[in-house]
């Protein structure tokens, strides 16, 4: 190695001796040779060698054991058009119950203003009685409505949830990020 190389590579180890560990093993793991420089590499290689102790393959992410990151798995949702369903569910519950109460009230204040009316119509009470509680439908017809959107509202959420879960994103992010930062407690080991 020339005098030249051999302290442009010193530079390059100075400057990457910087960076932190999660970072460096992303570099590594990407093996983006057009990004960075055979230098890079080899001073990456060595930083790594040293905090770790050993190094790994790169291109290969070890929590999934393929070329693939967590990012990159395929799902077959867009997760913020599906929250944003669920968030307009949630709204639409609540303003379809309001509309109902609201209708509700109304007809039995209009029932109550003209029972008078009605009465001296020669409308017999237990009629009146009818009318009022079939107004009560409209409420019910709401509150059924409310629970149904209700119902898809928080079903989105938990059905992402079941995706994430199923697929093991959080329980490997924790010990991926665990291990690069060296914290990796008992908890978080793998049975052997």
């Amino acid at each position: 190695m020339s005098e030249a190389n051999h302290s442009l590579r010193e530079l390059v180890y100075a400057s990457l001796q910087q960076e932190g560990t999660e970072e460096l093993l992303g570099i590594w793991k990407q093996n983006d040779r057009e990004g960075w420089t055979d230098i890079a590499f080899e001073a990456i290689h060595d930083i790594l060698m040293e905090r770790l102790g050993s190094v790994p393959e790169q291109g290969v992410d070890e929590a999934l054991g393929t070329a693939e990151s967590v990012e990159e798995l395929d799902t077959y949702h867009d997760p913020g058009l599906l929250a944003g369903i669920s968030t307009q569910a949630g709204v639409v519950a609540r303003v379809v119950l309001i509309a109902s109460i609201v209708i509700w009230v109304t007809s039995l204040v209009r029932y109550s203003l003209m029972a008078g009316q009605l009465l001296a119509a020669g409308l017999n009470v237990g009629e009146l009685v009818f009318l009022a509680v079939s107004s009560a439908f409209t409420l019910l017809t709401g509150a059924f409505y409310f629970v149904v959107l209700r119902f898809i509202s928080e079903a989105g959420y938990i059905l992402m949830d079941i995706e994430d879960n199923t697929r093991g994103r959080n329980g490997r992010s924790r010990q991926k990020t665990s291990i690069e930062k060296g914290t990796l407690s008992a908890r978080d080991e793998e049975p052997a």
